[in-house]
């Protein structure tokens, strides 16, 4: 069905307006669709791809930064979400405000910038919570959620969202299928990778997560279903999907992907006095959990659910965080009497091969999203902290890359961010979240300034640690963003920026598209 034109209130393309422009006129939200799975039940018809590509859009006149099918007023939370962006730059604003009154001009001449600018970028595109989709479902659950979930397939970007999966033009942002969940249900966990075509999402009504289900990404349809057992049920945002190797595990039971067969239940062969909490998926399955009263983290075969191996970690301390924090290799974090992270690697029998303590490592935790921890062959890249600059959140972002020889352990090279406003011997962090590593070794990486320089995507060299921007983006998507920090991804050379948490205290752009 095409979506109503920029006269109508619908879908507006217009990248050189500000984040912030008001949004058209509302019209009444016009989905008329059966809910996910279809009258017929889970097998029957869901989605509604469209027939074609989506038609071109007339020019905007008039009208704000806006994407998607018609606005409904009654869902669109401008009272929430903008109040939250402006304390979130009034902090900002304060910081710089005690670096005295040139703070901000002596920002625009600072000379530990970069030594390159990039390529002049756009913000191509950008979905704001409230402003398109179907009414969402809130329950005290569901809003301290974090979704997982974005996925590429042809010329779309899938999400999972709160009440539905939804797939977007990545040129455009045109709405090219949606499946809400049925009954008002919330969305719990998606996996963060597919096989084939086939995504993994939990979902269920009020508080229960009791549906486990695999979606086709091409299409939206609901390829299977299957209940999760009471003993499975989640407990809100820091639970996750695991998935590795055609496999996904939620909470202590594993389904394959492809059909939704019931393949295991952690309640046997990790040994007497054993129970697994928690897995994590990736190029290994690695699980944790305690043995009587040792922590301990296991490798699992996804197939059969046997544990390849078990390390215990050392007792005394605090783990700061997740114990497994990678699983290309497996690193650990250990319990530490410190506030330092102390992070181990195992070789792949589950033994000792290093500890890296260097850059004061920024690990996963249950506050929220944090940067990952990528590797190749030759170099681990470990997201840390110098500690050097005034942190204007409580919570600790990375601004510094270290990186570690895989073989060796040894530290290559430390690589600090410039400071976002730096005035009067005092200095703002900037904030990195890396995206992948290229196919010459480089780290490239996403950085939010906030408000004192524009975002960035900069490499960090695999030789050295020379960062060179590749991007540059106008300063007010960094302002959009405030203090928050969308994870990142790239794909078919654009920068996708997605916000996974989910709830009233979240960022109110969800899906911003850089061109």
């Amino acid at each position: 069905m095409p979506f109503p034109n920029a006269s109508q209130g619908g879908f507006v393309v217009n990248p050189s307006l500000p984040l912030f422009d008001p949004a058209p006129q509302a019209t009444p939200y016009p989905y008329s669709s059966p809910p996910y799975g279809g009258p017929s039940g889970p097998t029957g018809p869901t989605a509604r791809p469209t027939a074609g590509p989506a038609p071109a859009q007339p020019t905007p006149h008039g009208h704000g930064f806006v994407f998607g099918p018609p606005l409904d007023p009654t869902r669109i939370r401008t009272p929430r979400t903008r109040p939250i962006l402006l304390r979130s730059t009034v902090l900002a604003l304060a910081v710089l405000a005690v670096a005295g009154v040139g703070a901000v001009r002596q920002a625009g001449k600072d000379t530990t910038d970069y030594d390159n600018t990039g390529r002049r970028n756009r913000v191509a595109w950008a979905l704001k919570d409230g402003r398109d989709g179907p009414p969402i479902t809130r329950t005290p659950v569901a809003d301290s959620r974090v979704l997982e979930g974005t996925w590429f397939r042809g010329d779309t970007v899938v999400r999972s969202e709160l009440s539905r999966v939804v797939a977007y033009r990545v040129d455009t942002g045109a709405t090219v299928w949606e499946s809400p969940l049925p009954d008002g249900a919330a969305m719990c966990a998606a996996g963060d990778a597919t096989d084939g075509p086939i995504a993994v999402v939990v979902y269920g009504v009020g508080g229960a997560c009791d549906r486990i289900a695999g979606v086709d990404i091409s299409s939206g349809r609901e390829v299977w279903v299957k209940p999760r057992p009471d003993k499975d049920s989640l407990t809100g945002g820091g639970e996750r999907l695991a998935v590795s190797q055609g496999v996904a595990v939620t909470a202590d039971t594993a389904f394959r992907i492809k059909d939704g067969a019931r393949l295991w239940a952690a309640d046997r062969g990790f040994g007497a006095g054993c129970h697994v909490s928690a897995f994590r998926g990736g190029a290994a399955l690695v699980a944790n959990g305690r043995c009587g009263t040792t922590d301990t983290v296991w490798a699992v075969n996804p197939a059969t659910g046997k544990p390849a191996w078990a390390h215990a970690l050392p007792k005394g301390g605090t783990i700061l965080g997740s114990p497994v924090v990678a699983t290309s290799p497996v690193i650990v974090d250990e319990p530490v009497t410190t506030g330092v992270p102390r992070l181990t690697v195992l070789t792949d029998k589950g033994e000792p091969a290093y500890t890296i303590e260097t850059g004061n490592p920024v690990i996963s935790n249950a506050l929220g999203p944090t940067p990952r921890i990528l590797a190749d062959e030759r170099t681990i890249y470990i997201p840390g902290n110098n500690g050097q600059s005034l942190h204007t959140s409580a919570k600790l972002w990375a601004n510094q890359i270290v990186a570690v020889d895989r073989a060796t352990g040894n530290v290559r090279w430390v690589s600090a961010l410039p400071a976002a406003v730096k005035a009067l011997g005092m200095s703002v962090d900037s904030k990195a979240a890396p995206i992948r590593i290229d196919e010459d070794g480089g780290l490239r990486v996403w950085v939010n300034a906030g408000i004192g320089k524009p975002p960035r995507l900069v490499r960090f060299a695999a030789g050295d640690g020379h960062i060179r921007v590749v991007d540059e983006y106008p300063l007010r998507l960094g302002a959009a963003l405030a203090l928050d920090m969308p994870k990142p991804f790239e794909q078919d050379g654009r920068l996708f920026l997605v916000k996974e948490d989910v709830g009233d205290q979240a960022l109110g752009y969800r899906l911003i598209v850089g061109g």
